[in-house]
């Protein structure tokens, strides 16, 4: 809601100026007589009335912004395209916000404010004394449904730079994130039931994250004699399609095999693992309990992604760039998580197998 200049032209002599009431809505303009008007006062007259316009709008979204905050949220997550772990974790950092706004005087969209913003990262930091790590990913979430509102023009005391501002991150501490031992983790895991010892196998030997590779379909690994896993943009955390190559972990094409063999009947839009989380992850706890250190899920992507990284017989110098691309994330973190994170590994391992040490032909087959 600016103001236009219409240079002058044949059957318009003068410079106009156009733009639309905020308060009426109707086409207004104003014809700049050249005799009283320089370019310097034009500017000046449109750089004035462009601060009222504002100011005019501002004004009118205050007087009609009675909605709630909470009122945004469901309407905001349906807008976005969530697993439903993800959304329930979204939703949990929505309503910390709104529950924190209903004691603190920012239950509607126009009371939003840089101050208020700045208080309530505050008080995630200091009242709630949450890790800087915790407090981050919460106002991450936050963040995106304030600029979800600012673009729907409801934020009328709010910019992007109050938004900025008001929810910078806190600085966390940079701590290295352990790796699993990939031989110690196979051996650990030889007490299972072959469905879930090929789950860590393959989650460890492709670096997919854990969502990916517990959802996947039939229709992913049809093309298993190819050497690759098909993951389509609805199957990924990123929303991007991409392709798993397996020439560098070979073994993982026969354990794959024999998981498809138990679900030959399935529509290609079926799970191909007849397993719940509940199974995988109390199986996860036996094994910790058994002696195997503490570990995550996420622990088996990383440890992938260190081996593809510096095993200088895979991907050679353009290890970070490749291990990349088939983990699904960018360069920038696979330089910051991954290089220099296993020595040792010699220049004749050209699988992920050989490099990790572990057999080319799983037991669990």
């Amino acid at each position: 809601m600016t103001v236009r200049i219409t240079a002058p032209r044949k059957g318009q002599p003068s410079p106009r100026a156009r733009w639309t009431d905020p308060n009426t809505g109707r086409r207004e303009t104003k014809t700049f007589n050249a005799s009283e008007y320089s370019a310097a006062d034009i500017d000046a007259w449109v750089e004035k009335k462009n601060l009222e316009l504002e100011a005019s709008k501002r004004s009118n979204i205050a007087a009609t912004n009675g909605e709630l905050i909470s009122a945004h949220v469901e309407p905001y997550l349906a807008s976005k395209i969530l697993r439903t772990s993800t959304e329930a974790i979204y939703r949990s950092s929505l309503l910390r916000f709104c529950a924190w706004g209903a004691s603190n005087g920012c239950v509607k969209t126009g009371q939003i404010t840089r101050e208020k913003l700045i208080s309530f990262r505050t008080f995630l930091l200091v009242q709630q004394r949450l890790e800087p790590s915790t407090a981050n990913k919460v106002k991450r979430n936050v963040v995106s449904l304030l600029l979800y509102l600012y673009e729907q023009s409801l934020l009328s005391s709010c910019s992007r730079e109050d938004i900025r501002f008001g929810m910078r991150r806190a600085k966390e501490k940079k701590t290295s994130k352990p790796l699993v031992d990939p031989q110690a983790l196979i051996e650990s895991f030889k007490c299972q039931p072959f469905e879930i010892q090929a789950f860590v196998y393959v989650l460890l030997l492709t670096g997919m994250r854990f969502g990916e590779l517990f959802h996947l379909k039939k229709r992913n690994c049809v093309n298993l004699d190819r050497m690759r896993i098909e993951l389509d943009a609805s199957d990924t955390k990123t929303n991007s399609a991409r392709v798993v190559w397996l020439e560098e972990s070979p073994s993982v094409v026969a354990v794959l095999g024999e998981v498809m063999k138990s679900s030959s009947g399935a529509s290609d839009n079926d799970k191909i693992w007849p397993l719940t989380k509940h199974q995988l992850d109390s199986a996860k706890s036996k094994v910790v309990r058994g002696g195997f250190p503490r570990f995550t899920w996420q622990a088996l992507r990383r440890t992938c992604g260190s081996y593809l990284t510096c095993a200088p017989g895979i991907y050679g110098a353009a290890s970070a760039f490749n291990s990349s691309k088939r983990l699904g994330h960018s360069v920038l973190i696979a330089e910051r998580l991954y290089v220099g994170a296993v020595r040792g590994i010699p220049f004749e391992a050209k699988t992920l197998e050989l490099a990790m040490g572990i057999a080319t032909k799983p037991e669990v087959i």
